[in-house]
């Protein structure tokens, strides 16, 4: 698999993780023996004469992608974060990854950092999240270099907004939106919409 640059992992007792799932093998003397056709359908292999065979791989054409997965968040909340490495719509597992954030977003779990150089795991993805002390529009922008060698970029928009508050009672001492958004005031009488 490695020859065929297949991304692949090995996850014991026979059983690896390839794009687009999984795949049973044998394990025999401590290598993992797999059929070919659950290996690579693509792969024709030609007997030869006296034993043994040839293999020659026939056109495979990938379609490698970057999937983001997120939504908006009030301001201090955490705004949740996946991203997925696929060729068409099946994952590709392990894949090393940077994921960028612009404003004053930063990405969890780092801590204050505005990149993150991680990887995915054994089904393709990567979960966490982004967080925003401010209100505006951040942008998450990943890049990875794909099995093929060539740099895959995709760029998601997170927006993060104040929390609206409404009185529930009368408050002679409040007027304004400052106030409004939690000033000095009594805030027992505000609820958050």
């Amino acid at each position: 698999m490695a020859a065929m640059k297949t991304p692949y992992e090995d996850l014991g007792d026979g059983k690896i993780a390839v794009t687009g799932g999984y795949v049973q093998g044998v394990v025999y003397g401590g290598t993992t023996y797999v059929p070919w056709q659950n290996l690579a359908a693509k792969v024709k292999a030609t007997p030869l004469k006296g034993g043994g065979f040839t293999f020659s791989s026939v056109p495979v054409s990938h379609h490698y992608q970057i999937e983001i997965d997120t939504q908006n968040a009030t301001v201090g909340s955490p705004a949740p974060l996946q991203i997925a490495t696929l060729d068409g719509l099946n994952p590709v597992p392990n894949q090393n990854i940077t994921i960028m954030t612009t404003g004053f977003s930063t990405l969890t779990p780092s801590t204050g950092s505005t990149t993150l150089h991680t990887s995915t795991d054994y089904s393709g993805t990567w979960f966490n999240g982004l967080e925003d002390n401010t209100a505006e529009t951040a942008y998450v922008t990943v890049s990875w270099v794909d099995p093929a060698g060539k740099t895959v970029q995709q760029t998601a928009a997170v927006k993060f907004a104040l929390s609206s508050f409404e009185p529930i009672g009368d408050d002679p001492g409040v007027g304004g939106n400052f106030a409004r958004l939690g000033s000095h005031h009594d805030v027992s009488k505000w609820r958050l919409l």
